[in-house]
């Protein structure tokens, strides 16, 4: 486990305040701290682009990157209830959050408002049809699949059993298992935001700041420093 000082004591602070304001939550710590480091990288790394200058507001998909960050931060407090159908409707909003930024890169000339406006399947044709934009085949296809699995999700296409749950006892269930679940796929959404986000604004990073190196080996996994060949 990459227990990295900084990012741990932070965790530390997050599971403090889980302790004040959700005391009957319950959760294994190696797993917690997993899913914890998910939403940090995607915080650490949108921060660099916003503060360091890599994107403004002039960009189509800005705005978009805020509110991507943002719904990361609310993954931290939603999944305390136990509710697994919360935290997919919060992923499907990151995932598509993701896509809208894919199709704004591809489509620099398009104004932020239309970008909000394209649905998924007018963004994927576009995005596959046209090999100058840039997007890799992988990367998209890896997206496509994730918004299909939750968007089934949300439409509650199938019923899961927490579904028949009351609060009480969702609330004193414990979450191991959806952790787990939700972490292998926000491993995949982050693969996608590095690669083709932030590596795209930051093409390489060792010829960068040493504040922006520094952020990322204190303040992110071994595995996104890897793939940024820090």
């Amino acid at each position: 486990m990459d227990k990295k000082s900084e990012i741990y004591n932070d965790f530390r602070g997050y599971q403090t305040f889980l302790t004040n304001y959700f005391p009957k939550f319950e959760q294994n710590e190696d797993d917690l701290f997993s899913f914890y480091i998910q939403v940090n990288n995607a915080f650490v790394l949108s921060d660099i682009l916003i503060e360091h200058d890599k994107i403004n507001s002039s960009v189509n998909y800005y705005n978009i990157l805020i509110e991507y960050r943002e719904f990361y931060a609310r993954l931290l407090t939603t999944i305390t209830l136990n509710d697994e159908f919360l935290v997919e409707n919060i992923l499907r909003l990151i995932i598509e959050k993701l896509y809208r930024m894919l199709y704004g890169k591809a489509k620099a000339n398009t104004l932020e408002k239309n970008i909000r406006k394209k649905d998924r399947n007018s963004m994927k044709n576009e995005l596959e049809k046209s090999n100058r934009m840039g997007t890799e085949n992988i990367s998209l296809q890896s997206l496509n699949d994730l918004y299909d699995k939750y968007s089934g999700r949300i439409h509650h296409t199938v019923a899961s059993m927490g579904d028949y749950y009351d609060l009480t006892k969702r609330l004193n269930m414990r979450v191991d298992n959806l952790l787990n679940d939700f972490i292998l796929d926000l491993k995949i959404i982050e693969h996608v935001f590095v690669s083709e986000i932030f590596m795209k604004l930051i093409v390489d990073i060792n010829k960068e700041s040493t504040a922006i190196k520094m952020k990322v080996r204190n303040r992110t996994t071994s595995e996104v420093v890897e793939m940024l060949g820090l």
